[in-house]
């Protein structure tokens, strides 16, 4: 049987584990042109999976390639949508270029280093959302990760965004 733990609950060693980040985006803060931090690593996780979905359409006055990623590969999970942040409109799920409203499969991608994959990735640094041209200036998006802890210090905490 697999244990799936809440947000801010310690889990027993090799069981799965739930985390959500809920971001509303505004010109300033969050919306700005940067990669926002949206889940802290410490030590080594395994991710099985990463979902982000659109509970408010995404707005800018241009066209922002948002991707999710981490640290040193900023697409790692999902790459820029069509027409960029404002490409997503509420009830959305964010996996691949095109999304799609209602039901989607996560793109799952087990062959190749840096492939973009919503699915098992070994992780030893942050999950972030690359925001490189164009500010966002409203919307929300809701991720969630599910991950198993690989070493004893093994955590991924979800960030206040900012």
């Amino acid at each position: 049987m697999t244990i799936i733990v809440p947000n801010g609950a310690a889990a027993p060693a090799g069981q799965l584990i739930q985390r959500t980040s809920s971001w509303t985006f505004a010109a300033g803060s969050t919306g700005s042109v940067a990669a926002h931090i949206v889940f802290t690593i410490t030590g080594r996780v395994f991710v099985d999976l990463v979902t982000a979905h659109c509970t408010t359409t995404l707005t800018s006055a241009g066209t922002p390639a948002i991707t999710l990623g981490t640290t040193n590969d900023v697409d790692a999970f999902m790459a820029a949508p069509t027409g960029g942040g404002p490409g997503l409109a509420t009830g959305d799920w964010w996996t691949v270029a095109a999304s799609s409203a209602g039901a989607v499969g996560p793109l799952s991608v087990v062959t190749g280093d840096r492939v973009t994959s919503n699915r098992f990735k070994l992780l030893s640094e942050n999950v972030v959302l690359d925001i490189p041209v164009s500010t966002l200036t409203g919307g929300v998006l809701v991720f969630d990760v599910w991950y198993y802890p690989i070493t004893s210090d093994g955590e991924l905490a979800v960030t206040t965004p900012a």
